[in-house]
């Protein structure tokens, strides 16, 4: 039997009432025919060219697709005079004015891609500040930049950045790069070379061979690392020379800074320590003649009688060292053990 439908008038008012949010829900209610029988499954068909535009406006949840979007937009020209009246300087800003404030519906949210080819250039002329991307700025060559940055006096990459942030509009002026980094990366060779500092990243500089440099270390006749530490600190450490000897040249020579200060000192990890079986008698004797009768005694004794402790190749820190053995003999017999 062929029902009558209502019109599209009656039908949308109907719609408004019916508390149906969306289109795909308003059809799967007509195939289980739980909808009057004059009213129509498929609004969209049958009141097409007969007032219908979405299924936004029909339900009314003003929710409209793309297309119908596109539709009701303003022209280029029109938006772009919209968006300038917001005073808004970035993409990020005109996200959140359309997130939290009342924007028309004929503007869309996205202009970079409603209005390509239909008269997008770029954000900064939509929103009128004049910001160009980086790949279509005219910037000064590498060169004059360079000469430009070293008359602004910034002597850090870290300061850079800062001075970037706050003057982004100036350094548009001058055509400078706020990342010049990446703008010129053909001819970048470091941030000291771009300041003109001359400082070189560690990564970039050339060090002496470990021969050469530990030569050098042992001219200085320093005594001990603090010496060292101080030292590369000062204006007084030659480039070529690393301020941290024992990462630099870690599997290239590095034994110990006795070895690279040249005052014979062994760290504790590359001495050859009695074995706590052997150690037992020396300790007792020593403990027996130096009236040590607990850790707190040891602690008072052995700063003070370094040279002999050395002497009878006992360290200094003894349950710490003989612990350690203790470990390492454990592991390994379990390791046998297994192997067996």
């Amino acid at each position: 039997m062929k029902y009558k439908f209502i019109s599209f008038e009656e039908c949308k008012k109907f719609a408004g009432t019916s508390k149906i949010k969306t289109g795909i829900k308003w059809k799967q209610i007509g195939k289980l025919k739980k909808l009057p029988n004059n009213v129509p499954s498929r609004p969209d068909h049958v009141y097409r060219n007969k007032g219908w535009t979405s299924w936004g406006d029909f339900l009314g949840t003003d929710n409209l697709s793309g297309t119908a979007k596109s539709l009701m937009w303003v022209s280029y020209d029109d938006a772009e005079k919209f968006a300038h009246s917001l005073n808004l300087i970035s993409i990020e800003e005109w996200k959140n004015y359309y997130k939290f404030n009342k924007m028309p519906k004929n503007v869309p949210k996205a202009p970079d891609q409603s209005y390509k080819n239909k008269g997008w250039i770029d954000w900064g002329t939509f929103l009128g500040t004049g910001y160009v991307a980086n790949q279509n700025r005219d910037y000064h060559s590498f060169e004059n930049s360079k000469k430009v940055a070293k008359q602004i006096g910034i002597t850090k990459q870290i300061d850079w950045r800062k001075y970037a942030i706050k003057n982004k509009s100036l350094l548009q002026k001058l055509r400078i790069p706020a990342n010049p980094e990446g703008v010129y990366s053909k001819e970048w060779t470091g941030w000291g070379d771009w300041l003109g500092t001359g400082t070189v990243a560690y990564q970039d500089k050339v060090f002496l061979n470990f021969n050469e440099a530990r030569a050098f270390a042992h001219t200085l006749n320093f005594k001990n690392r603090k010496n060292w530490e101080e030292f590369s600190k000062s204006k007084d450490k030659p480039e070529n020379v690393p301020a941290n000897p024992g990462l630099q040249y870690k599997n290239k020579g590095w034994g110990g800074w006795g070895d690279w200060l040249g005052t014979g000192t062994v760290a504790n990890q590359n001495k050859e320590y009695l074995s706590a079986i052997d150690a037992k008698p020396v300790l007792k004797k020593l403990f027996k003649e130096n009236n040590i009768n607990n850790l707190a005694d040891w602690q008072r004794f052995a700063p003070k009688n370094k040279e002999l402790l050395e002497k009878l190749n006992i360290p200094s820190e003894i349950l710490k060292f003989y612990n350690l053995e203790k470990a390492k003999k454990k592991v390994q017999r379990e390791k046998d053990g297994k192997n067996d």
